[in-house]
């Protein structure tokens, strides 16, 4: 691990006086911008390749990519806000609102001192894309649930029992939940918490910490590839770099004999550090030895770094399962439609059904169920529309078919029960028994 107080790691004057600069074995020299000087998770000069290097399988690693790392902070903002546009709705076991349940209602709209509902559900979503889970802490007074709080994952711990197969209660397997806070750990009681998880869980036969496996985790050569192009551009930006060669002008069979090794170190260390192209007034250097300038000509736009935003873009996107057309400011209009409605079919009304499932097991009361509702979202008014025809159609059908003797009333419930959210046990507020009213 690269520590950037070490020694030999200090500051330049240079355009951007914050920048670190680094001499790696090889003799290199990395500019590294300010906003990555307290990550000890670079690594410069040593035997591997890489000068940026976050391994995405680390908790610690995917909060400072998700700080850092502009394409997966965009898509995982984007689900995160696709999300909090669905609209909480709270029924009883008959699917109809009950006023004994509008505590759960205020709860939802209100998690927690700091947070609307909205922010809330976006911070879950966010979280689930990045790390693959959402711990939350749940603050009950009497049972009830009063307040809830997102635990960042990578402060979140469980350690397990052990045991696994024969196991019915979830005191069976973790033997111990925590938070790391502050260097202390707080203690979790099993009401106390509870995961949304779309991660794959290990539990080893040994007293271990629970560990999770989440698709994010391959988001590692992304990730980096999309750093160090950034840091490249950075240096041309900001610091110049070299537009041409220092080299021997002396043919005499001497050939600067009078160039020492600390003065041919100087040359180099003092032009790429002090000499800039931007807001930088070039200065004039002296020195004994015989040499000469060769400029160089050469487009930067050959070194193809601006390709790495979309391909990183595209990467992260098609993982978490959005169409990268969404991000793509040239994609005409239908597409980016299609795209919307896609990403809410596939990804987002997923998320909530697991999310909201999850809400009704762990907060909610015997006999209530919370829902997250899409139907207002503009782009899935044509599925709506869709569906309204298919249920006029069947809803015809199933009336011929009554109306005939073919079926009952029980049977036709239960028919369109496939097309509308219904109890098809349910008549007049009744519950049939043996299929009858």
């Amino acid at each position: 691990m690269w520590n950037p107080f070490k020694k030999n790691m200090q500051k330049k004057s240079m355009y951007d006086t914050n920048t670190l600069v680094e001499r790696g074995n090889s003799g290199n020299i990395y500019y590294l911008n300010s906003m990555l000087k307290d990550y000890t998770g670079l690594v410069i000069g040593n035997k591997r390749d890489k000068k940026i290097d976050f391994d995405l399988s680390r908790d610690t690693d995917k909060r400072i990519a998700l700080e850092v790392c502009t394409p997966l902070a965009m898509v995982a903002d984007k689900c995160g806000k696709m999300l909090s546009n669905g609209k909480f709705y709270v029924v009883d076991k008959d699917n109809s609102e009950n006023k004994q349940f509008q505590w759960v209602e205020d709860l939802l709209k209100q998690p927690n001192v700091l947070q609307t509902g909205k922010q809330f559900n976006k911070n879950v979503e966010i979280l689930l894309k990045v790390f693959g889970r959402c711990p939350i802490y749940v603050n009950r007074v009497m049972g009830k649930a009063i307040s809830m709080w997102i635990i960042p994952p990578e402060l979140f711990h469980l350690e397990t029992t052990g045991n696994l197969w024969n196991q019915t209660e979830l005191s069976g397997i973790i033997k111990k939940a925590w938070i790391d806070w502050g260097g202390e750990q707080l203690i979790l009681e099993e009401g106390d918490y509870f995961v949304i998880n779309e991660s794959n869980t290990e539990i080893y036969p040994s007293n271990t910490e629970m560990l999770y496996k989440s698709i994010s985790d391959t988001l590692s050569h992304p990730v980096n590839n999309w750093m160090s192009q950034m840091i490249a551009r950075g240096t041309l930006i900001n610091n110049g770099g070299p537009k041409g060669i220092i080299c021997n002008d002396d043919v005499s069979e001497y050939r600067n004999s009078a160039l020492d090794n600390k003065e041919s170190d100087n040359l180099n260390t003092k032009f790429r550090d002090k000499y800039g192209i931007v807001n930088k007034l070039f200065s004039i250097w002296v020195t004994k030895a015989k040499v000469k300038w060769i400029p160089l000509s050469f487009n930067t736009s050959q070194l193809v770094l601006h390709e790495e935003d979309q391909s990183c873009v595209y990467a992260i996107s098609n993982l978490i399962g959005l169409n990268p057309s969404l991000f793509d400011t040239k994609s005409i209009e239908s597409n980016m439609s299609n795209a919307e409605t896609s990403a809410y079919q596939n990804l987002i009304i997923p998320d909530a059904e697991s999310y909201a499932e999850a809400l009704t097991n762990y907060i909610a009361p015997e006999g209530c169920t919370i829902k997250l509702d899409y139907s207002h979202i503009a782009c899935l008014q044509d599925d709506k529309q869709a569906a309204s025809s298919a249920l006029s159609a069947a809803s015809n059908a199933i009336i011929q078919l009554y109306n005939a003797g073919i079926i009952t009333d029980n049977e036709s419930r239960s028919e369109i029960s496939n097309y509308i959210d219904i109890n098809p046990t349910i008549l007049d507020g009744k519950l049939k028994e043996n299929g009858t009213n």
